[in-house]
C-alpha cells in the first residue's frame, strides 16, 4: 500500500494543489497498475467537491483552517481522508437534491456519492473531522449506474 498525507490551508485557492496532489499520488511510477483515467477524474471531482463543502460550510469560524490530506492507494482500491477541525457534519440531515431547480443545496454530497463508492464521516480519537472517500479499482464500467452507498 501507497500511503501520503500532507496538510493545506482551508482556502479554496488550494483545491487546485489538492489535486495536483492527489495526481502525483495516483501517477504510474512504480506504485503498481496505473489508476485509470475515468477513476482518477471522479477522485479528482469527489475531492473537490468534499473539501470545498469542508472549507465553505465546516471551518468559517475556525482559527486552525488545515486540511490534512491523505491519499492511499491499495491494488484494489484508493481511499482519500480529509480531516479536519470543523464542525462535524451529518449527511442524514442534508436534503435530496431537487432537479427541478427549486432548491441549491445537496448536489455535492450527491456528486460524492456518483462519483465513489464509500462515503464515511466521523471524528478520529482527536476530536477532528474525518471524511473519507473510497473508490474500487476497476469495477467502475462506462454506462453502468454507480450510486454509491454512503
Amino acid at each position: 500500500m501507497v500511503q501520503r498525507q500532507r496538510e493545506f490551508d482551508g482556502d479554496l485557492r488550494q483545491l487546485k494543489t489538492m489535486r495536483a496532489f492527489l495526481r502525483e499520488v495516483l501517477h504510474p511510477s512504480g506504485y503498481g497498475e496505473p489508476v485509470a483515467s475515468n477513476e482518477l477524474s471522479q477522485l479528482e471531482l469527489a475531492l473537490t467537491e468534499a473539501a470545498s463543502n469542508i472549507i465553505l460550510h465546516s471551518e468559517q469560524d475556525q482559527q486552525d483552517r488545515s486540511i490534512s490530506l491523505t491519499i492511499e492507494l491499495e491494488d484494489d482500491q484508493v481511499c482519500v481522508l480529509l480531516r479536519h477541525k470543523g464542525k462535524p457534519f451529518d449527511p442524514e440531515l442534508v436534503a435530496a437534491p431537487l432537479f427541478d431547480g427549486t432548491r441549491e443545496n445537496g448536489f455535492g454530497l450527491y456528486l460524492i456519492r456518483q462519483c465513489v463508492d464509500e462515503v464515511q464521516y466521523r471524528q478520529d480519537d482527536q476530536g477532528r473531522c474525518l471524511m473519507r472517500l473510497v473508490l474500487k479499482r476497476n469495477q467502475r464500467h462506462k454506462g453502468e449506474d454507480h450510486g454509491a452507498r454512503g
